[in-house]
C-alpha cells in the first residue's frame, strides 16, 4: 500500500481483534490470551496511543492501606519491607496485574511499509524515548500490525477493527 493512502487510512480508533505469535512449531501463542481487549487510537495530527489487557487480570485483592502501601514503596516514598509478607505478596500481584498490561502514547508516522511510534508516555519506563516499528497491512477493513524485531522472538501479528 502507498504511503499516503496508509497516512489515510490509519487515523481513528481501533479495537483489539486478536494477539498472537506463530512459534518455530508452527503453534500459535496468545501473550494476553483468547480475547484481548485493546484500544488503538491514531489521531489524522500524528498522535497515537494504545492500550492493551488480558482481560483475565486478577483482581490486586489487598487493602487500601496495602494498596497505598505498595504505592509509596514504588515510588520511592516509603521503604520496602522484606520481612513484611502481606506487603510482598501485594507486590507480587501489582506486577503480576502489570504484566498483563501494556499501554503507551507518542506520535506516529510512515516510513515506506512501516508505521513508526515514538514513544513518549508508557507504562514501561524503558519505552519512553524509544521508536516501536510495526509492519503494517489491511486484511479487508482490518489494520494488521507486526512488530519489528531484531531478535529471535517469534513473529507477532495484531489484528485491530476498526471502532
Amino acid at each position: 500500500m502507498d504511503p499516503v493512502e496508509a497516512e489515510q487510512r490509519l487515523p481513528g480508533v481501533w479495537e483489539l481483534v486478536y494477539w498472537h505469535a506463530k512459534l518455530p512449531d508452527g503453534s500459535i501463542r496468545s501473550p494476553f490470551g483468547r480475547k484481548p481487549a485493546g484500544t488503538l487510537v491514531y489521531t489524522s495530527d500524528g498522535v497515537v496511543s494504545v492500550n492493551m489487557m488480558h482481560t483475565g487480570r486478577s483482581d490486586l485483592s489487598v487493602s487500601d492501606e496495602m494498596r497505598a502501601t505498595c504505592r509509596r514503596v514504588g515510588l520511592g516514598r516509603a521503604p520496602d519491607d522484606p520481612d513484611n509478607p502481606d506487603l510482598q505478596e501485594a507486590k507480587l500481584r501489582y506486577f503480576r496485574i502489570a504484566s498483563a498490561y501494556q499501554a503507551y502514547s507518542g506520535q506516529w508516522r510512515i516510513e515506506d511499509n512501516l508505521v513508526v511510534h515514538s514513544v513518549e508516555l508508557a507504562l514501561f519506563p524503558e519505552w519512553i524515548g524509544t521508536e516501536l516499528i510495526r509492519r503494517y497491512d489491511f486484511e479487508d477493513e482490518d489494520l494488521i500490525l507486526s512488530p519489528v524485531t531484531n531478535d529471535l522472538s517469534p513473529p507477532l501479528k495484531l489484528r485491530w477493527r476498526r471502532h
